[in-house]
């Protein structure tokens, strides 16, 4: 950052940005550092971590995932003391539930990188550093980039065998 700590204009688009972050990694956080932002990469990883949601329930289908939930609740000695109706009640809650995290998983997914830039920022004024908060998120979301692009790929050519 400048003398003076004015935000400067980056000097990448953010889509340059993404890219270089796998190419030029130390260009694109001195390109943080002049202008921090994260909206475009922080849903791709939104959208990658949803995207992986829907697409384990789509290949384990919803009598998959409702006879391994049973599975688990009939091999639990806490659960062993219920009646048949008990655990099929307790199975559809927990069907009903996944359905609506798989929709808030992105959600969440936002909320930590605000708190993990919340984290990097700390540490940088632990140790004398003048980064403000937005670019502790920059750095975590820029961050976490590569392994979300790399494990996302992985996973889902993965799951088509």
């Amino acid at each position: 950052m400048s003398e003076n700590h004015e935000p400067q204009n980056p000097q990448m688009s953010e889509i340059a940005t993404i890219v270089n972050v796998f190419f030029d990694p130390a260009e694109t956080f001195e390109d943080l550092r002049r202008k921090p932002r994260f909206l475009l990469g922080g849903i791709i990883i939104a959208l990658l971590a949803g995207l992986w949601g829907f697409a384990l329930y789509y290949k384990v289908g919803e009598t998959g995932f409702r006879s391994a939930l049973l599975e688990q609740i009939e091999s639990s000695p806490r659960t062993a003391s219920l009646t048949s109706e008990q655990k099929n009640a307790a199975v559809n809650m927990q069907v009903n539930l996944q359905f609506y995290l798989r929709f808030a998983v992105p959600v969440f997914v936002f909320v930590s990188f605000f708190i993990g830039g919340l984290f990097y920022f700390l540490g940088a004024k632990a140790f004398g550093g003048s980064a403000k908060y937005l670019h502790g998120v920059s750095v975590w979301v820029y961050s976490a980039i590569p392994p979300s692009i790399v494990g996302a790929v992985a996973n889902f050519s993965r799951s088509r065998r």
